[in-house]
C-alpha cells in the first residue's frame, strides 16, 4: 500500500493528479473536500503560501470537472459550477462538500483512511515521483479544452470593478464548460435529458446559456421527441433511423440540399447528436428542421425550431437563414404558406437584422402569390389574407377602396418576367415583391382581378404591366365569352359588364382600352349571346352609356353584328335561325331610332333575302342557296335569272320580283348618297332589267303572248334617241338600254316549237306583224354593234311573211276561181259563196304572177299610194313593203313616222313626238278588216306597213349612209289624199 502523505506535502502536479483521480472515479466529495483544504490552507497561511495551493483554480477545476463520467446526475457537481460562478468555494460550495463527503464514504472503500489525513485519501498519487506525475498529467490533460481564466485569489480585499470582471469571467467560462459538458454527454451518453438538467439550472443566471439551450438543446430535443413521434409513430426515430437514448441520436439529413456550405460532409447521412448538428452550416440546418414538417405543424416548427435556432445564430448567418426559410417557403403550397401567415407574424423581435427579415418576410408572401398557378376561389381567398395580414403586420393601410392610383408602370417593367422563378421574386431588386404600399396595393387589385378572369396572378401582372393594348382587348374578349356565356342570365350579364368595367377603370388591367373600346367588346359579346333588350336598354335607352361608345359606332357595332348573323344563316327565312337574330339586332336601331342609310341598306337585304327563301333557288344542284352567297355576289341580281329558270311560271309575278330586285340592288351596293333622281334611275334600270328576265323566261316556257304583253306595257324604252347617238359611244345609255333592246330583240327573233304554233295563216301574220313590231323597237334602242344582228333578224321575218302573204294571195285565187265556178251555177249566190268577195273582173284582180312581183320589187309605189286606190284588190292591199324599197322612199321623201310603243302620236324626222300631235290606238283599225269593207284611208293602212314606216325611220336617221339617203325633215308627212 502506497504511503499516505498530507495534502500540504504534495506538489501541484500531485495535488492536480488526485483530483483528476477523484473526478474520473466519480468522488465528487473527495474532489470538494480536496478543493476545499486547499482553500483553508490558503486562507491560513494569509495569501503567501506555497502556489500549490492555488492548483484548483476555476480554470483548473472545470478541465477536471470534465473528467466526471457524462452518465453522472448533473446534481453531483453542480454546486461546484454555482461555487466558481460565485468567485470560490462558496457557502454552498463547503455544505455541498461535507454532504458530498458523507455520501462519497459510503460508496468507496477507498476512503477508510480520510479522517486520519484531513478527509482526503492521496494513496492514489503519493507514491508517484513528482517526474512521473507530471508526464502523467501533461498526458492526461491532452486534448482538454481550456478556458478563461476566473482570476486567482478572492480574499475579499478586491475592488467592485475587479469582483465585477471577475464574476464575468467565471461567467463566460462556465458557459463554455457546460456547452462542451453538453456536447460531452450528447456524443457519449445520447441522453439529452441530461444535458437539460445540466443547463437548467443555470439558463437564469447566464443568458448564453438559456440562447444555447433554446437554439440548441431544446430544437434537437423537440426534433428528436415531439417531430418523431408525430410524423414516424416510433419514439426515439426521426425519419425512421437512429436512436435518442443508449445509442446516439442518429437524425437523418438525406433531405437536405447538398448545396448547403463548406462542412457538406455530413450532408446525405445521420446527424448524431449536438456536435454534428452544431456543425451543419445555417443553410442545411434551416432545411434539416423543415425536412419533415406538414401543414398541421409547419407554424409549431417555424416558431420552436426555426426561429431559436436562427436567433442563437450571428447576424450574417443568421440572414442566410432566414432566405432558406423564405425560398423554403414559396416552393411549398399555397396553402401551407396561408397558415404560416395567418399564425405567425414574422420574425419579429429575434435579434438584430430583424428589419430586414421582416422585410424578406413580406417579399416571401408575396412572392408566393404571384408563384401560386391554382385558380380557384379557396386560393383567391387565401392570396387575399396573406396581403391583408402584410398590411396588417406592417401597419400599412390598405388603398384600395380609394379607387384608381397613380401608377408608374415603367418602375415595375423590368421586374416582369415570362418565366420568373422563386429566386427572381425574392430579389431585393423586384420591384413587384418589395413591400411598398403601392406593391401591395397593386397585389390586392390583381388578386381581385384574377379571380374575376380566372387567371394566375402573375399572368394577371403581365398583361397589367407589359401586355398591348390587342393583349388587352383579347384578354377581355375572352372573359366575357368564357364558360357558357351564351346561356347567361340577365343578372350574370350585368356582373360581367360591372367586373369588367371595374378592371379597365380601377384594377388597370386593361387600363390600355378606351371606354369605348371596352364597351363595344360587351356590345358585340351580348350581340352574339342574342341579349338584344339588354342593348337597348344599356346602350341605346340610357344616356350615359350612349355616349360612352358614340351613337356613329353603336350603329356600325350593329351593322356588323348583323352581318355576322347574316353571313352565319343556313336560311333566308328571317322567322328563325341566324336571320331572325339578324333581324333582332337591326330592331334595336330600325325604325324607332336610327333610319340611316347604312341601316336601310341592312334593312332591305335581309327583306330581299326573305323573300327569296320562298322560292326553290340553288347555284349548286342539291345544295340550297345561303344567305352569305347572296351578300357577296357581284352581281346579284342575276340570281333572279336562276330563279325564273328553276321556278316555273314566276315570270307572271312580276309584281313581286321587281320589288325584290330593288331591294337586293340596294341592299348590296356600296353605301353611297344618292338624290332622288339617282335612286330613280338606278330602279328604272333595276325595273327594265327584272322585265327582260321575265319577257325571256316567258320565250323560255314558250308564252309568246306574255312576253309581247310585258313588253308593250311594262318595258319602257329611251325616247328620242337615235342610233347614232348609240355609236357615238353613249356607253351610259348602252348600259341602262341593254336589258330594254335585248328583250325586244328575243321576243322578235322568238320561234316557237311547240304543238300550240299558230296554223292559220290570218295566226301566222298576226305573230309576225306582233314579231317585227318589237324587232323594230329593238333596232331603236340597241348599241350600233348589235344593228346588224337586228336588221338581219327583220329581214328574216319579212321574207317569212312575204311567203305567207304569197301563199293567202294563191289561196285567195284559188278560192275566188272557185266561187265564179259557183256563181255561173248558181247566179242567186254573190261570189258563189257566202260571204264571198267579188269576182275578178269587178274587182280589178291581179293575176297571180303580177301580184308576186308587186309584192316583192313595188311595195314601195303601193304604200305610197294605196290610200288613192279604194278599188285595189284584196292580194295588191295585203302585199308587204320591200325594206330596200321603203329605205329608197324614205331616203327622198318621206318623213318619220316612227311611234312608241302603243302609242299612235306621229313624229317628226328625228323620231321625237310631234307637239301636239294626238295619240291614237293600232287598235282602232283592226287589221282584219278587208279594205273592200269600207273605212277611211288611215284605217285602211296596214299594221305592218306602220312598222315598217318605224324601221325606214330608224334607217333613214341611223343607217342611211349604207344606201346614201339622207332623212327630209317633213313637219307635214303625207296622209294618202
Amino acid at each position: 500500500m502506497a504511503p499516505k502523505v498530507p495534502v500540504a506535502a504534495l506538489s501541484s502536479s500531485h495535488i492536480t493528479l488526485l483530483a483528476l483521480h477523484y473526478a474520473s472515479s466519480s468522488d465528487v466529495a473527495s474532489l470538494t473536500t480536496l478543493r476545499n483544504q486547499l482553500l483553508t490552507a490558503k486562507a491560513k497561511d494569509g495569501g503567501n503560501s506555497s502556489a500549490r495551493f492555488d492548483v484548483l483554480s476555476p480554470a483548473t477545476l472545470l478541465r477536471v470537472l470534465l473528467f466526471l463520467p457524462e452518465s453522472l446526475a448533473p446534481a453531483e457537481y453542480v454546486s461546484l459550477l454555482e461555487g466558481i460562478l460565485s468567485g470560490g468555494a462558496g457557502d454552498s460550495g463547503g455544505g455541498g462538500d461535507a454532504k458530498n463527503q458523507n455520501q462519497n464514504e459510503n460508496h468507496n472503500n477507498n476512503n477508510s483512511n480520510n479522517n486520519k489525513n484531513g478527509g482526503v485519501d492521496t494513496s492514489p498519487v503519493s507514491s508517484l515521483s513528482e517526474g512521473l506525475a507530471q508526464r502523467r498529467l501533461e498526458r492526461l490533460m491532452e486534448g482538454i479544452p481550456t478556458f478563461d481564466q476566473v482570476g486567482g485569489s478572492n480574499n475579499g480585499s478586491g475592488k467592485e470593478t475587479a469582483n465585477t470582471k471577475t464574476t464575468t469571467a467565471a461567467a463566460s467560462a462556465v458557459t463554455q464548460w457546460l456547452v462542451v459538458r453538453s456536447r460531452n454527454i450528447d456524443t457519449e451518453t445520447g441522453m439529452l435529458s441530461l444535458v437539460q438538467e445540466l443547463l437548467f439550472p443555470f439558463m437564469g443566471r447566464l443568458p448564453a446559456v438559456a440562447a444555447y439551450f433554446a437554439g440548441t438543446v431544446q430544437v434537437l430535443s423537440r426534433l428528436v421527441y415531439d417531430a418523431d413521434l408525430h410524423r414516424e409513430g416510433s419514439p426515439g426515430v426521426v425519419g425512421g433511423t437512429g436512436s435518442v437514448e443508449g445509442g446516439g441520436n442518429g437524425i437523418g439529413t438525406g433531405g437536405v440540399d447538398e448545396d448547403a456550405g463548406e462542412n457538406s460532409s455530413t450532408e446525405g447521412r445521420f446527424v448524431r447528436g449536438l456536435v454534428q448538428f452544431e456543425a451543419l452550416p445555417v443553410a442545411s440546418a434551416v432545411k434539416y428542421l423543415l425536412l419533415h414538417t406538414s401543414k398541421d405543424t409547419v407554424v409549431k416548427d417555424i416558431v420552436t425550431l426555426v426561429c431559436p435556432y436562427l436567433q442563437f445564430r450571428d447576424l450574417n448567418t443568421r440572414l442566410e437563414g432566414w432566405r432558406v426559410l423564405w425560398e423554403w417557403m414559396v416552393s411549398q403550397n399555397l396553402r401551407t404558406i396561408y397558415e404560416i401567415y395567418l399564425h405567425w407574424d414574422g420574425p419579429q423581435g429575434v435579434g438584430s437584422g430583424d428589419d430586414i427579415s421582416m422585410q424578406e418576410y413580406a417579399s416571401t408572401g408575396m412572392a408566393a402569390c404571384y408563384l401560386c398557378k391554382d385558380v380557384n376561389t379557396e386560393q383567391w381567398d387565401m392570396m387575399k389574407k396573406i396581403q391583408g395580414r402584410i398590411v396588417d403586420v406592417f401597419g400599412l393601410r390598405s388603398i384600395q377602396s380609394g379607387g384608381p392610383k397613380a401608377f408608374d408602370k415603367a418602375l415595375y417593367a423590368d421586374s416582369v418576367m415570362l418565366k420568373p422563378t422563386s429566386r427572381d421574386l425574392l430579389s431585393k431588386e423586384n420591384m413587384l415583391t418589395k413591400p411598398s404600399l403601392q406593391s401591395l396595393d397593386l397585389l390586392g387589385y390583381l388578386v381581385s382581378a384574377s379571380a374575376v378572369l380566372g387567371l394566375p396572378l402573375y399572368a394577371t401582372a403581365q398583361i397589367r404591366i407589359t401586355g398591348t393594348k390587342e393583349d388587352q382587348k383579347a384578354l377581355l374578349t375572352r372573359y366575357v365569352r368564357q364558360g357558357n356565356w351564351s346561356k347567361r342570365t340577365d343578372q350574370e350579364w350585368k356582373h360581367v359588364i360591372d367586373a369588367s368595367r371595374w378592371m379597365r377603370a380601377a384594377a388597370g388591367v386593361f387600363e390600355q382600352l378606351t371606354e369605348q373600346e371596352c364597351e363595344e367588346v360587351l356590345i358585340r359579346a351580348l350581340l352574339s349571346a342574342t341579349k338584344f333588350k339588354m342593348v337597348e336598354e344599356i346602350y341605346v335607352q340610357d344616356p350615359n352609356h350612349r355616349r360612352a361608345i358614340g351613337v356613329h359606332r353603336l350603329e356600325e357595332v350593329i351593322l356588323e353584328a348583323f352581318q355576322e348573323f347574316y353571313d352565319n344563316a343556313s336560311n333566308g327565312n328571317m322567322t328563325r335561325g341566324g336571320m331572325k337574330n339578324a333581324h333582332l339586332t337591326l330592331q334595336i336601331l330600325y325604325p324607332a331610332h336610327s333610319q340611316s342609310p347604312a341601316i336601310i341598306r341592312a334593312h332591305r337585304l335581309l327583306k330581299a333575302t326573305h323573300a327569296l327563301s320562298f322560292y326553290s333557288l340553288t347555284l349548286t344542284p342539291g345544295v340550297p342557296l345561303l344567305p352569305v352567297q347572296i351578300r357577296i355576289n357581284s352581281d346579284p341580281v342575276s340570281l333572279l335569272g336562276r330563279l325564273l329558270d328553276q321556278n316555273t311560271a314566276s315570270y307572271l309575278q312580276l309584281d313581286k320580283l321587281v320589288p325584290l330586285a330593288k331591294d337586293l340592288h340596294y341592299g348590296t351596293s356600296p353605301i353611297r348618297s344618292r338624290s332622288i333622281a339617282e335612286e330613280k334611275t338606278e330602279d328604272e334600270q333595276v325595273e327594265r332589267r327584272v322585265l327582260g328576265m321575265c319577257i325571256e323566261s316567258a320565250l323560255a316556257e314558250d308564252d309568246f303572248d306574255t312576253a309581247y304583253s310585258l313588253t308593250k306595257s311594262r318595258l319602257k324604252t329611251p325616247e328620242g334617241k337615235p342610233i347614232t347617238a348609240h355609236k357615238e359611244g353613249d356607253a351610259g345609255d348602252e348600259n341602262n338600254d341593254e336589258s330594254a333592246w335585248k328583250a325586244c330583240f328575243q321576243a322578235g327573233r322568238y320561234r316557237s316549237h311547240s304543238h300550240h304554233n299558230p296554223r292559220r295563216e290570218d295566226d301566222i301574220l298576226k305573230r309576225l306583224e306582233m314579231q317585227m313590231e318589237l324587232l323594230a323597237e329593238a333596232l331603236r334602242s340597241c348599241p350600233a354593234v348589235a344593228c346588224n344582228q337586228v336588221l338581219s333578224e327583220w329581214m328574216r321575218k319579212e321574207d317569212e311573211m312575204a311567203s305567207v302573204l304569197v301563199r293567202e294571195a294563191e289561196q285567195d285565187e284559188a278560192h275566188a276561181a272557185a266561187a265564179n265556178r259557183g256563181l255561173l251555177s248558181k247566179p242567186g249566190i254573190i261570189g258563189g259563196l257566202p260571204g264571198g268577195w267579188s269576182s275578178n273582173a269587178s274587182l280589178g284582180t291581179t293575176p297571180a304572177s303580177n301580184r308576186s312581183y308587186q309584192a316583192t320589187t313595188s311595195s314601195s309605189s303601193t304604200n305610197l299610194n294605196h290610200n288613192n286606190m279604194p278599188g285595189t284588190s284584196v292580194g295588191e292591199s295585203e302585199a308587204p313593203m320591200g325594206l330596200f324599197a321603203v329605205a329608197a322612199g324614205a331616203a327622198k321623201a318621206l318623213g318619220s313616222t316612227v311611234r312608241p310603243l302603243g302609242a299612235g302620236a306621229p313624229r317628226s324626222a328625228t323620231g321625237t313626238p310631234k307637239p301636239g300631235a294626238k295619240v291614237t290606238s293600232d287598235s282602232s283599225s283592226p287589221p282584219s278588216s278587208p279594205p273592200s269593207m269600207g273605212g277611211s284611208p288611215q284605217q285602211q293602212r296596214r299594221k305592218r306597213d306602220i312598222v315598217g314606216g318605224m324601221v325606214t325611220s330608224g334607217l333613214a336617221s341611223g343607217l342611211g349612209w349604207v344606201l346614201g339617203a339622207q332623212p327630209v325633215p317633213n313637219p307635214h308627212a303625207p296622209t294618202g289624199k
